[in-house]
């Protein structure tokens, strides 16, 4: 197990630039795999994919190689709605305990990378 400190995504995996959470507050995430369902907070989100951070430990029943439907809420933006499929799953300590990342890849990435542009653009002019 690695440390939230410590967790960055090896360079050459990096499709597009990420944008992490404390730049954008912290919107959750309600993801859904089959019958599992989970609420967590964005740790990064970039044009291809984004990076949920979860608290409990029924992270654990998702699957890598999998679909996973995602809405993503905040006090300042409309719900919005992103399907994936989960490319890595990982347990992290952190200051404040043990931490799940599920790290998904948009399925239509051009469809993502608009809602994330409006996502991102309503954060920044809430700041």
């Amino acid at each position: 197990m690695r440390a939230i400190e410590d967790f960055e995504m090896n360079e050459e995996r990096r499709k597009a630039e990420r944008i992490y959470s404390w730049d954008i507050f912290e919107p959750f995430v309600l993801a859904i795999q089959k019958n599992d369902v989970i609420i967590g907070n964005i740790s990064d989100i970039s044009d291809t994919g984004l990076c949920i951070q979860v608290d409990s430990g029924n992270y654990k029943n998702f699957e890598v190689g999998s679909t996973i439907r995602c809405l993503i809420s905040g006090s300042s933006i409309k719900d919005v709605k992103i399907t994936g499929k989960i490319i890595r799953i990982e347990t992290v300590a952190s200051k404040a305990g043990t931490k799940g990342l599920i790290a998904i890849e948009f399925s239509n990435s051009l469809r993502a990378s608009e809602q994330v542009k409006i996502l991102v653009s309503a954060y920044s002019k809430s700041a």
